[in-house]
């Protein structure tokens, strides 16, 4: 188990690691949950414009009605590493490469946030962008699969980790805020601006061809 985690955080934080120090810094942020309790106390700048997109609602519900369905995808807790090792369990190399085998959690998460892409018609950053603040509460970082990864070995009954010192958040937790944070978005942001005026135009139009 202790390796495990060692390996994964050393894993997770090879691309900006200059010391120890820096693994285990950038592991306990991945393991904790920033997400501002409130819309409105949102500081940062990029994600409070990707909020009022509206695009961000509407993902967070669906992994959130996942979630409490059982359907979202987590980490194998057999398969710890499956998101760090190659198909022939052989460490990755490039930082942007996610792992595992075809039936492995990485492949599943996959599969399920193309299923969310193709219910919600949304696609590119507007769709991984959203899915990493609810998930991670940041907007930048490694993989998403790595990060839930290296949680599930946090809050493992037998894990090495001290949860309390490291402010470890675990999913059910940050579900539980997202859906909290989530009531707190103005509806004028619940919903893609196009999609608004979509419906909006068709509104109009269809008033305009009545008698």
């Amino acid at each position: 188990q202790v390796r495990n985690v060692v390996y994964a955080a050393t894993a997770l934080a090879k691309q900006m690691m200059q010391t120890t120090r820096d693994a285990a810094t950038n592991a306990q942020t991945a393991m904790g949950y920033e997400l501002p309790e409130s819309f409105d106390k949102v500081e940062d700048a990029e994600a409070k414009k990707m909020i009022q997109q509206g695009n961000f609602y509407p993902i967070a519900q669906a992994l959130i009605r996942d979630f409490e369905g059982g359907n979202l995808p987590q980490p194998d807790p057999a398969d710890p590493l499956a998101p760090f090792l190659e198909d022939i369990n052989k460490p990755i190399v490039e930082d942007d490469k996610v792992g595992g085998t075809a039936y492995s959690y990485p492949k599943a998460y996959k599969v399920h946030m193309k299923s969310i892409s193709k219910e919600l018609g949304v696609k590119g950053k507007n769709l991984f962008h959203p899915i990493r603040l609810a998930l991670t509460a940041e907007m930048s970082g490694q993989d998403v699969t790595k990060q839930m990864a290296l949680l599930q070995m946090a809050v493992a009954d037998d894990g090495c980790i001290d949860k309390e010192a490291a402010e470890v958040v675990g999913m059910a937790s940050r579900i539980e805020r997202l859906k909290n944070f989530c009531e707190t978005i103005p509806e004028e942001f619940r919903a893609p601006k196009v999609k608004e005026e979509k419906k909006k135009t068709e509104k109009e139009s269809k008033q305009g061809d009545a008698p």
